[in-house]
């Protein structure tokens, strides 16, 4: 909330009035709306969900929409081993957060790097996490999930139809080869890859 009359009050009046100024101006973290996504940088536009509050100096109260954030890098879990994607549409949930610093040489080159500008919490610094974070959003239905349940089942569900990892454990387990020798075919006695 920002208020913008205030600065001829008292002396404690004019540090609350710019601690408030600080604190308003610095950006931890917002949900954002996707309006768009580059695939192959993943990166997203995105529009912050939530508008700003801004106290006028007549007092009257106002809403403005916060700009709209471009080429925000999409983080998805990954390693150099291993990564999970998936793409996004218009209309999708991230929650964009905020780094304390200008990220656009690490975003660029990776590794140990100087800061381009110095800047803190800034608009043009988001990194955006994919999410279903509104209740709303949360009740759709999705096209594929895997869910862990509290058992430690695992749940895989895709457009085609679902299975669990029990049903996936005992189709490879009951999966046998006919193996064709010079002196005749049988079945192994184990599934191909799977060790007794």
């Amino acid at each position: 909330m920002l208020r913008v009359s205030g600065w001829t009050a008292s002396e404690n009046q004019i540090y609350e009035n710019l601690i408030n100024e600080a604190m308003f101006r610095t950006r931890c973290c917002i949900p954002c709306i996707v309006q768009s996504y580059n695939e192959e940088n993943d990166t997203v536009e995105c529009q912050p969900a939530i508008r700003e509050r801004i106290i006028n100096e007549d007092g009257t109260i106002q809403y403005v929409q916060l700009p709209l954030l471009v080429n925000v890098p999409v983080v998805f879990p990954g390693s150099s081993d291993f990564e999970l994607k998936f793409t996004l549409k218009q209309n999708d949930e991230c929650l964009v957060l905020f780094s304390d610093l200008s990220i656009d040489n690490f975003w660029e080159k990776g590794s140990l790097q100087n800061p381009v500008e110095v800047r803190r919490h800034d608009l043009s610094d988001g990194i955006a996490i994919p999410c279903r974070l509104s209740l709303q959003k949360r009740s759709e239905q999705t096209k594929a999930s895997i869910v862990v349940s509290s058992k430690g089942d695992i749940i895989f569900n895709s457009a085609s139809g679902s299975f669990n990892s029990d049903q996936l454990y005992k189709i490879v387990y009951s999966h046998y080869h006919q193996v064709v020798t010079p002196t005749g075919a049988f079945n192994t006695t184990s599934p191909l890859g799977v060790d007794e």
